[in-house]
């Protein structure tokens, strides 16, 4: 191993110590930028941010690849660099996706309220990829999946209670609300035709 200042055996003049612990420093800053980095594109990546990040995501992973190829040839500081400006680009893309989540349930519960099961299902479903674990999310999911027959019987219970057919309304709006426990229209209906059918009762003593 050759000393610091000493020539090599090809004749060069080595690096001044000095330049060798500034090299090392940047390495040792890199590699602790790219374990941050690799930390938040693991997390993003089971979001699947690949199919809702948009610029912002593309742009982390440009800054991430550059980083690796200067990695890789012993460009540490500005490997370093690159690596900080991927984790900024998706600690950014963090903000974006608290707002696109919010959007999405809001979307997805608007869908459900107007018995669009195909809309419903894919606002909940960009939410679920968002946050994997969001239980508003994955509720919603479920009841995307009954969207139609909640609203078949919706239209059955409504026809009815038009027509003064309060016990075959209530049959009908207990079957909605069988199908999807969370749907205010289907509880408020029943509710209001069984205080109805209890009027009618009490009016018959």
């Amino acid at each position: 191993e050759e000393e610091p200042g000493l020539p090599g055996p090809d004749g060069a003049d080595p690096a001044p110590a000095e330049d060798l612990q500034e090299r090392a420093y940047s390495k040792q800053r890199a590699e602790q930028a790219l374990g941050r980095l690799v930390e938040l594109r693991e997390d993003f990546e089971r979001r699947g941010a690949a199919s809702w990040g948009g610029e912002t995501y593309a742009s982390a992973i440009e800054h991430a690849d550059r980083g690796d190829a200067q990695m890789a040839s012993g460009e540490f500081e500005a490997a370093g660099a690159e690596y900080e400006q991927a984790a900024r680009a998706l600690d950014q893309l963090g903000s974006v996706a608290v707002d696109l989540l919010r959007r999405a349930l809001a979307d997805g519960q608007q869908a459900l309220e107007e018995g669009d099961e195909a809309r419903a299902t894919a606002a909940f479903g960009l939410a679920a990829e968002i946050a994997p674990d969001n239980q508003a999310a994955a509720s919603g999911l479920r009841r995307a999946e009954v969207v139609d027959e909640v609203s078949e019987a919706l239209l059955i219970a409504d026809a009815r209670e038009r027509a003064g057919d309060w016990v075959e309304a209530e049959r009908a709006y207990r079957q909605a609300v069988a199908l999807d426990p969370m749907s205010l229209v289907a509880q408020e209906s029943l509710a209001r035709v069984q205080v109805h059918l209890s009027d009618d009762r009490f009016a018959d003593f």
